[in-house]
This record gives structure tokens, C-alpha cells and sequence, in this order.
């Protein structure tokens, strides 16, 4: 899992990631003074999300207690 998109162009998916969990957590700072709670929850969670995806955890089927869409 992971690696890079079709045809081996551009970056790796976990560079994506990783870039990704920097801009979630750089907009969770830009909105928590303003206690727009939910947003910044939101952005924790991409943020942590993408962290463990940044570090080439392949996706992990969903159990009972991990929910899912």
C-alpha cells in the first residue's frame, strides 16, 4: 500500500501524507483561538490520520469499534 500514483510520477503517498499533517495541525493553530471546537477536532483527526498514514501504515481494515462509512 502506498507508493506512488500510477505511472511512478510525482511524489510518494506518504510525502503527501505527511505534507498534509502539517497543514491540518498549521490550521488547527490558525482556528483554536477562535474555539471553533469542531473544526479544530476535525483537524486533529486528519492530522493523526495522516501522521500514522506518513509513516507507511497500510490501511487497516475497519473492525467494530473503528467505524467507518
Amino acid at each position: 500500500m502506498g507508493g506512488q500514483p500510477t505511472g511512478n510520477r510525482g511524489p510518494l503517498a506518504e510525502d503527501v501524507a505527511a505534507y498534509v499533517a502539517t497543514m491540518a495541525g498549521e490550521l488547527k493553530d490558525l482556528v483554536g483561538p477562535y474555539e471553533l471546537r469542531s473544526l479544530a477536532y476535525l483537524l486533529d483527526l486528519v492530522r493523526l490520520e495522516a501522521e500514522e498514514r506518513a509513516r507507511g501504515h497500510p490501511d487497516r481494515p475497519l473492525g467494530p469499534n473503528r467505524g467507518g462509512l
